[in-house]
């Protein structure tokens, strides 16, 4: 694995070590999910789609382009390819007859949990041995981090848009 962090260098050093751990545990979970697509029979984006709807318990088509980034004729395709393997159906919101939301099978929950279900226990696992404190810590860094990505990610698509 890799070097525990030091601080006897000093905060630089300490926070340079902490981002190539966050480098190595990016690039950990991209070959995670390549694997686990690999492993359910799906490319790598349309195992990523269905991980977000069984993760929200269905999204419609407008819903999952943005968090994917995809356009509608794309998701389409990709809706089409993950209904046709058993993984999806595509059903009538009650509330707008015109809005289709894409719903997990019970095939497809079990594709996420099979695939995702040992990284995730062996998550708990990690947590499990942490005081409270820590616990603490490790969320306050975690907010931080996803509260930056997400203004990155935010400003990329702006600067996108000029």
């Amino acid at each position: 694995m890799g070097s525990p962090v030091s601080s006897d260098r000093g905060p630089a050093a300490s926070q340079g070590a902490i981002v190539e751990q966050m480098r190595r545990i990016v690039r950990s979970v991209q070959a995670l999910l390549a694997d686990s697509a690999m492993g359910a029979g799906l490319n790598e984006r349309d195992f990523q789609a269905l991980v977000r709807i069984v993760e929200a318990a269905g999204l419609s088509g407008a819903e999952l382009g943005r968090i994917l980034g995809m356009t509608s004729s794309s998701v389409t395709e990709l809706a089409d390819r993950l209904q046709n393997a058993g993984m999806i159906t595509r059903t009538r919101s009650p509330s707008d007859r015109r809005l289709v939301v894409l719903k997990p099978t019970a095939r497809g929950k079990r594709v996420i949990d099979r695939a995702l279900g040992p990284t995730l226990a062996a998550m708990v696992t990690v947590l499990d041995g942490l005081a409270d404190t820590e616990l603490c810590v490790v969320s306050h860094f975690l907010d931080q981090v996803e509260r930056q990505l997400l203004e990155s990610r935010t400003a990329a698509s702006e600067n996108g848009r000029d």
